[in-house]
């Protein structure tokens, strides 16, 4: 039954890369980090990200930006060796480095 159960979690996740386009490259502005952030992760979530190793996940996240510019800024944070390969550490890095002066709105206060 286990290997039935894996087949079908691994089928499911080709099917979502199939379904599911990754969000625009990020425009690096301070105003546009959340919407961004907000979309990532929803792709995240439903691509299967959120599942793989942590480092994977982090590769992701700075590869998805789109830019050299997040290499830097990931440099720019000198986390040390394991604070760089932990998803939740690095993504909260990159919110701080992009919230800084601003707040996210949350659109399901709009809705």
């Amino acid at each position: 039954m286990a290997t039935t159960e894996g087949a079908a979690s691994a089928t499911r996740k080709i099917t979502n890369h199939a379904m599911v386009s990754p969000p625009d490259k990020f425009s690096f502005r301070n105003e546009d980090w959340c919407g961004w952030r907000r979309r990532y992760e929803r792709f995240r979530r439903v691509d299967g990200i959120d599942e793989l190793p942590q480092t994977e996940q982090v590769d992701h996240l700075v590869y998805s930006q789109g830019d050299v510019i997040a290499e830097d800024i990931l440099d720019w944070f000198r986390l040390s060796d394991d604070q760089s390969k932990d998803y939740s550490i690095v993504s909260s890095k990159f919110e701080q480095h992009f919230v800084s002066k601003q707040r996210c709105l949350r659109t399901s206060s709009f809705l």
